[in-house]
């Protein structure tokens, strides 16, 4: 928008139409202001709880992918799967606490007892995986249609 130094909206109005209210120019300015309490100081200067509350999530999110990575890929069949496992296990027996996301890093941020975790894994690995239980299905007639029933 071209404005001119001299002329402002409130000049080029007849001297009866012009009152005390405020000039449609300012009310235009005024509109594309935004207001104090639309824009949260939280929006740009968030507590250190929140920033620790954040941490912890993708810690926690950390151990959890390694944990089902663990689960799923361990016994493996694919090369793939068996190297994820082993890449996995690794890093959950690794005792590197300098690797600010090495097991016992996260661990420790997340107030965890490494060992703890360490043996329900080889608790975990060393029983036997249970076959799903059978369903039962029974066949009954029910007119002249079959009803299968589990």
């Amino acid at each position: 928008m071209l404005r001119h130094p001299q002329l402002s909206l409130q000049d080029a109005l007849p001297p009866s139409s012009r009152s005390s209210a405020p000039s449609l120019e300012m009310r235009l300015e005024r509109s594309l202001d935004f207001p104090q309490d639309l824009i949260l100081p939280e929006q740009f200067f968030s507590p250190l709880s929140a920033l620790k509350q954040g941490v912890s999530a993708l810690l926690s999110a950390i151990l959890t992918d390694a944990v089902t990575c663990f689960k799923t890929h361990i016994n493996g069949t694919t090369p793939r799967a068996r190297r994820l496992g082993q890449e996995t296990e690794e890093w959950f027996f690794r005792d590197e606490p300098e690797w600010p996301f090495s097991f016992i890093s996260i661990c420790d941020a997340l107030n965890l007892d490494p060992d703890y975790i360490r043996r329900g894994l080889q608790q975990w690995r060393s029983t036997p995986a249970r076959s799903p239980a059978k369903r039962t299905r029974r066949v009954t007639r029910v007119g002249r249609r079959l009803k299968v029933t589990v």
